[in-house]
């Protein structure tokens, strides 16, 4: 299940705020306000039935309907006699039941509100061995409390979804720049964000970030530098010791100068690699490439032969920079050709707008616990320094380091063959 947003977060929290008020503002202001204003309202009705009841009993007969009527223009009430009781449904509304109470109290016996036959509601009043049944609609009631409070409460929530949705956007949009902007500090860039307006905990947030991105670029440049000065130095004595083994080599025993001239390469080997790593790994402008022709060109100018390499899939193109794809390429080749005897297979797939790049080797392969580790710096497996194949331990670190300023996806997996699945995944050509 997804986590829900600011957004959802706000209107959540607003939503619930809203309906506490609310039912704060309706329990006070009925208990206040409401309920004495709906007894009073019933005290007046039902002392206007008792008068007309007694009104009724006390005038000729031939004067009697001149009042029912003047009762149902003026009062709204409908005064008939009555044969049998009322024997329909109790309505549940409180001011019908505030009217029966003060019925009861003004006849000297109960008293019941029914719902009526031709008006919504009907009482009875016994009065001198009759009984006169009183009719009133819904309106003489004066008041809706069902349909106020829906429409209250729905307005409310509407009026609080309404307040949160701009709220929130004001809230995340720095939020999202600041997402925005960590993305480019992991590419290698130095974002300056706008300082937001109005909100001085983001407007801080935002001024600690763009200190913060100034700062990583600067240890960045300080370590890079750092790395590219001391592989500098100890270039400049292996060369002097290069020239002074050309110069003793007749006086120096074949098989120990071999064994130097393979030391010396090593050290060579391993000072490119540190430059290469301190050269940085910033985006650069992206060209569409077409892959397996670029796999191709790539092998072909390897140090380390591949004979057995194989090629499948259709030769689809990426969008990426030249320099940054051909740094990724030679590592992750080179790595199989000397861990895998030489014998590759390479394959191009399409998958969701994106170029899927397998590559298996031959190889032992790396145990599952052991992937995350072999892409940090300077990490060698056991394995790998037992069978002499040599490298620094910097070759994936590099390759995961320019995917992440890409934005390529990179996973070590089992191969079919028993060694390591790279699967790189990069943008097609749009």
């Amino acid at each position: 299940m997804s986590r829900p947003t600011l957004l959802q977060r706000i209107a959540r929290t607003q939503l619930l705020l809203v309906f506490g008020f609310q039912l704060l503002i309706l329990t006070s202001g009925s208990l206040l306000v409401g309920m004495p204003l709906m007894q009073a309202a019933a005290r007046d009705l039902a002392a206007l039935i008792m008068m007309s009841a007694k009104t009724w009993g006390e005038l000729p007969a031939e004067r009697r309907p001149a009042l029912v009527e003047e009762l149902a223009k003026r009062r709204g009430l409908q005064l008939t006699l009555a044969t049998e009781p009322l024997h329909s449904a109790r309505p549940w509304l409180p001011y019908l039941r505030t009217l029966e109470r003060d019925l009861s109290g003004e006849t000297g016996s109960p008293v019941t509100v029914h719902a009526g036959q031709d008006t919504d509601y009907a009482v009875d009043i016994l009065l001198h061995g009759q009984r006169l049944r009183f009719g009133f609609d819904h309106q003489r009631l004066g008041a809706d409390p069902v349909s106020a409070l829906a429409l209250m409460f729905i307005g409310s929530l509407l009026l609080a979804m309404l307040a949160a949705r701009p709220l929130a956007r004001r809230l995340t949009a720095p939020l999202r720049n600041l997402a925005a902007g960590a993305e480019q500090v992991g590419r290698g860039a130095t974002p300056v964000l706008p300082l937001p307006e109005g909100i001085e905990e983001l407007r801080h947030l935002t001024e600690t970030f763009n200190t913060m991105a100034a700062q990583v670029q600067q240890l960045l440049h300080t370590r890079n530098t750092l790395l590219a000065g001391v592989s500098h130095d100890l270039r400049s004595p292996l060369t002097r010791l290069q020239m002074a083994l050309e110069l003793h080599r007749e006086q120096t025993p074949h098989a120990l100068a071999a064994r130097l001239d393979k030391e010396l390469a090593q050290m060579n080997a391993l000072i490119g690699e540190f430059l290469g790593f301190a050269a940085g790994v910033a985006a650069e402008d992206r060209a569409p490439i077409p892959l397996l022709a670029f796999i191709r060109q790539i092998a072909r100018e390897l140090p380390q032969p591949l004979a057995g390499m194989t090629y499948h899939g259709t030769d689809e193109q990426v969008t990426a920079s030249p320099t940054a794809l051909r740094r990724v390429l030679e590592n992750l080749l080179l790595n199989a050709a000397r861990h895998g005897d030489g014998r590759v297979r390479v394959e191009t797939a399409q998958r969701a707008g994106q170029v899927e790049l397998t590559i298996d080797d031959h190889g032992p392969g790396i145990p599952a616990a052991e992937r995350s580790r072999v892409l940090q710096p300077f990490v060698r497996l056991e394995a790998s320094r037992n069978r002499g194949t040599g490298g620094s331990g910097l070759g994936l670190a590099i390759v995961q380091a320019i995917c992440q300023v890409n934005g390529w996806a990179l996973e070590l997996t089992d191969a079919p063959t028993g060694g390591l699945r790279v699967r790189l995944r990069i943008p097609r050509t749009v």
